[in-house]
């Protein structure tokens, strides 16, 4: 019995190194984002945009930023980590999102939201919650933006924060043609 419960924790770890170095149970906790930042329609160079992500299955935090360039424009990679029982254990993804925008001694709310799927561009789809004792209307999946594509974001900092799908912020998506 010791045997098998010894052999069992060294396959777990075995099969930990193995994810680790050769990323399986990879998982994406925020798809890349890009955009423009602007004030009356005009770009905003210098502005600092902070993320913050709280990935809750590993109870980690992760934090960067990044600065707008002359055009205003700015860009996050993938935050990606990953995770090996979680791969095979069932649970519901859940992790925090947050961009802000500090721009002229004021912090606004870019995107904040909670994903709930490890996929690339999983921020995109959200359950509809309206009408759900309706049986054709709501409680069905929906899409705030083509999954397929990049996420691309146009925030204008005198917008009012507004919900699109599960994403609040001042930021609207982008629809490439």
């Amino acid at each position: 019995m010791r045997a098998r419960f010894l052999a069992g924790i060294a396959t777990m770890l075995a099969l930990a190194w193995l994810s680790e170095a050769h990323g399986m149970g990879k998982v994406v906790l925020f798809s890349p984002v890009s955009g423009i930042v602007l004030s009356h329609g005009k770009p905003v160079a210098g502005a600092v945009l902070k993320r913050h992500v709280f990935w809750r299955w590993g109870n980690k935090g992760y934090d960067d930023e990044t600065t707008t360039d002359a055009a205003g424009r700015f860009a996050f990679p993938e935050r990606s980590a990953t995770m090996l029982l979680g791969s095979v254990l069932p649970h519901e993804p859940y992790i925090d999102q947050r961009i802000t925008i500090e721009h002229g001694g004021t912090t606004y709310v870019a995107w904040q939201s909670a994903k709930r799927g490890y996929a690339l561009n999983d921020e995109l789809i959200y359950m509809d919650m309206t009408d759900l004792d309706n049986p054709s209307g709501g409680g069905s999946m929906k899409t705030v933006g083509d999954p397929t594509k990049p996420i691309t974001v146009t925030c204008s900092l005198e917008s009012p924060r507004k919900r699109i799908g599960n994403i609040s912020g001042v930021c609207s998506f982008v629809t490439a043609p």
